[in-house]
């Protein structure tokens, strides 16, 4: 039972590194409209029939599509280490914490639109690493710290997409319920979504 768990704990922190890499992989790539933008190519989109919504959802496919290798190379790492668990709870986790780190696509394009300089990915970098440990992605919170941690916006991804193989349970015996995760996601998603399409349409219109 005692190995059982520390597999688990294993398998959770190789699935939390393997979030932040997607999440990392998905904001780089989106906030690359900065570069986009200082090379004229945003302006000459503006001249065609694709709307902002339709550029922030090209962007997030792109930066999915980026996304996915981190994911599974951790998961080949893990595999190839010892890491063990059901083969679908496993997947199951690994999809959900791709299809998360769409969100912050959309957060990497509103900031790489609002900032409009290469010197937004490196913003990103530092704000990333602070989210992570609020959203209790690098480190189990408990109490005040973890109800603080559900209004962040990595919380709902990390915590999701662990789901499969922790049942919301934390290191510390707390229950998360899914609800809750599912609606950090969706809040989250509308908010970034919705900044996103605003500093393109900004930014775009400046030019």
């Amino acid at each position: 039972l005692h190995l059982s768990i520390r597999r688990q704990r294993q398998m959770c922190i190789r699935d939390s590194m393997g979030i932040y890499g997607a999440i990392l992989a998905t904001t780089t790539t989106a906030a690359s409209v900065a570069s986009e933008q200082q090379a004229g190519w945003t302006r000459t989109l503006r001249m065609t029939p694709l709307t902002p919504l339709g550029y922030v959802m090209s962007k997030v496919t792109v930066a999915l599509a980026v996304a996915a290798m981190p994911l599974v190379l951790l998961s080949a790492v893990g595999l190839a280490t010892g890491a063990s668990a059901p083969a679908g709870q496993w997947v199951l986790c690994v999809v959900l914490g791709w299809l998360g780190s769409g969100v912050f696509a959309a957060f990497g394009l509103a900031v790489g639109s609002a900032l409009r300089s290469d010197g937004a990915t490196q913003v990103l970098g530092g704000v990333l690493t602070l989210l992570a440990f609020a959203g209790n992605l690098f480190v189990p919170l408990k109490g005040a710290m973890l109800t603080f941690s559900m209004f962040t916006p990595m919380f709902g991804v990390s915590t999701l997409a662990g789901y499969p193989m922790t049942g919301g349970d934390t290191a510390y015996g707390e229950h998360i319920s899914l609800w809750v995760c599912v609606l950090n996601v969706v809040v989250w998603a509308a908010v970034f979504g919705f900044a996103a399409v605003r500093c393109y349409r900004r930014s775009t219109a400046r030019r």
